[in-house]
């Protein structure tokens, strides 16, 4: 349906198009309802809509009739932006349903999703296209749920009647009156709830959400954008996370802070990750903080907790590696200013050949410039590392050359090959490897020589950032989990094999789950076992996926081929 009017003013009965599912959008930037209409769910007259039992799902004809929706935003993801109501107006509010079958109305943003017909896709299919944007500006007395689906926006600038929110896409507190108060958030992985001070000042003394409401995260981001005008400060509850999840700040001006305050940190699942950062690079702890509540600064530290046998707090100048910076490819510390980089303080740049131990376990340490290759019988030792050249043998069949990561905290950002053994804590005390691939893929094992390097000592492995993780070495010494927390996993059983047999593989370890976590992860299984004569290969390890990942993808294939078997 198109109306080629961008301020169009008369009633409009979503129920009566089509079958009723249809969405309400704008094929014009900004445009949108100026008058109260029945876009805005109220009703002319007191009698039901429609004299059938079409299954129409906003205004039913059937008193029975509990599925009233509002759907608002298919403008098929075009950028075009419907607003409803101007800044400051009275009219243009999305109404419960009134008369003798009053009922509450409940908002949906955006289609529902779905990975039915996406084999092979990265992202789940939006049913009909419809995505879109949608601007609330006036105050709202719906009393429904409210709802963003995937790839939608919805922006409110005033006050909301909702019983509650849960979002996919993107939710934003924005204007002179939006605010979330001490209604949460139900959160899915890959959302995005937005504090948004870009235009207008908050006018409530409490901010935009309520000082002791907490923040949980799964998998998603919770962002605070600054003003122009003044300084922001907004205070929130405990912040728990699952999954890879987001915390971060924003400036809208150079010199104006934004600074988010939080109750306290929380682990809600296993093996959770959480990138504190700066929307603007380099910023974090300057015109962007994150800080922690408390009345002084060693207060705040302790309060920071810890991962594995990691103590809380800060620990060789930095917090535990769960905690980590995206967008800068950081460790982080805490300062008078909320966290900020650690940095590192032992460089290996263009080192070449080490034929000697190198390095403590207290260090930071960064490996660029050039390969470094670890002779046999040479022992690398650090605290936290970041990788940003290849780290091999230098005897390729070598299986005593060993990095040991105190506490368990590795970054790669490159395409990045580590061959040597890998000792998350020690060998006689393992911690959790946290480990960050924010871009492109980090490979451990060499696949030529699968039983000697690369192996992997730790109480589980924890994957965030977009990038991938591949392991191309067998690790009969690991069993516990691995948790896809974004991006993508590689299991690759490189050994080429004849035998028409079923063969079994520990490239992911002994009996360890596989826990899929996050938004659209990608699950690869490789093997060449029994390639040219038929047999198959398994894989030991199981696999969940978290309740809320709408999709997650497992695709079995070879490691020396190509295919089209996604399952």
């Amino acid at each position: 349906l198109e109306i080629n009017n961008p301020n169009y003013t008369q009633a409009i009965d979503l129920s009566k198009l089509g079958d009723g599912t249809w969405y309400l959008g704008s094929n014009t930037n900004a445009a949108g309802v100026t008058v109260q209409s029945s876009a805005a769910g109220v009703y002319a007259g007191t009698a039901p809509i429609g004299v059938s039992t079409a299954a129409y799902n906003f205004g039913s004809g059937s008193v029975n009739n509990s599925n009233n929706i509002l759907r608002l935003g298919g403008n098929n993801g075009a950028g075009n932006v419907f607003t409803v109501g101007l800044p400051g107006g009275t009219a243009n509010t999305l109404t419960d349903v009134t008369g003798a079958f009053a009922k509450s109305t409940s908002q949906t943003v955006g289609g529902p999703s779905t990975g039915v017909v996406a084999n092979g896709s990265a992202a789940p299919t939006v049913f009909g296209g419809a995505t879109g944007t949608v601007i609330l500006n006036t105050a709202q007395n719906y009393t429904g749920a409210t709802l963003v689906n995937t790839g939608s926006v919805l922006e409110f600038r005033g006050a909301m009647s909702t019983s509650g929110y849960e979002v996919f896409g993107t939710l934003a507190a924005g204007g002179s009156a939006g605010t979330f108060g001490t209604l949460g958030v139900t959160m899915r992985p890959g959302s995005t709830v937005r504090l948004d001070n870009t235009f207008d000042l908050n006018t409530a003394a409490g901010g935009r959400w309520a000082d002791a409401t907490a923040v949980n995260l799964d998998s998603s981001t919770f962002r605070l954008i600054g003003s122009s005008a003044t300084d922001i400060r907004e205070v929130v509850g405990t912040v728990n996370v699952a999954g890879n999840s987001f915390l971060t700040a924003q400036r809208s001006f150079a010199g104006r802070s934004a600074e988010l305050n939080i109750a306290g940190l929380s682990r809600t699942t296993t093996g959770a990750q959480l990138s504190i950062e700066p929307t603007n690079g380099g910023q974090l702890g300057t015109d962007e903080r994150v800080t922690m509540a408390g009345g002084s600064l060693a207060t705040q530290i302790a309060a920071i907790i810890g991962s594995g046998s990691v103590a809380a707090g800060v620990t060789n100048g930095m917090v535990a590696p769960w905690l980590y910076n995206n967008r800068d490819t950081q460790f982080l510390t805490y300062s008078d200013y909320g966290f900020v980089n650690a940095g590192f303080n032992v460089n290996f740049n263009n080192s070449g050949a080490q034929a000697t131990n190198i390095g403590t376990l207290t260090d930071r340490t960064l490996v660029n410039g050039g390969v470094m290759s670890l002779n046999a019988g040479v022992q690398m030792s650090t605290y936290a590392l970041r990788a940003d050249n290849n780290i091999t043998l230098g005897t390729l069949t070598d299986n005593t050359a060993a990095i040991t990561i105190a506490s368990g905290g590795l970054i790669a950002l490159n395409a990045v090959q580590i061959t040597p053994k890998l000792v998350f804590g020690s060998a006689g005390t393992p911690t959790e490897a946290n480990i960050a691939v924010t871009a492109n893929t980090l490979t451990i094992g060499d696949s030529a020589n699968p039983t000697t390097s690369g192996q992997i000592t730790a109480t589980m492995i924890n994957k965030a950032g977009d990038g991938g993780l591949t392991i191309q070495a067998y690790q009969p010494g690991f069993s516990g989990s691995l948790n896809l927390n974004r991006g993508t996993l590689t299991l690759a059983e490189t050994t080429t094999s004849v035998l028409g047999t079923n063969q079994n593989t520990n490239v992911g370890g002994i009996n360890g789950l596989i826990s899929l976590n996050g938004p659209t992860v990608l699950l690869n299984l490789r093997s060449d076992l029994g390639v040219t004569g038929g047999g198959s290969t398994t894989f030991q390890n199981s696999v969940a996926i978290r309740s809320g990942v709408l999709m997650a993808r497992i695709d079995v294939n070879q490691f020396s081929g190509t295919g089209s078997n996604t399952a």
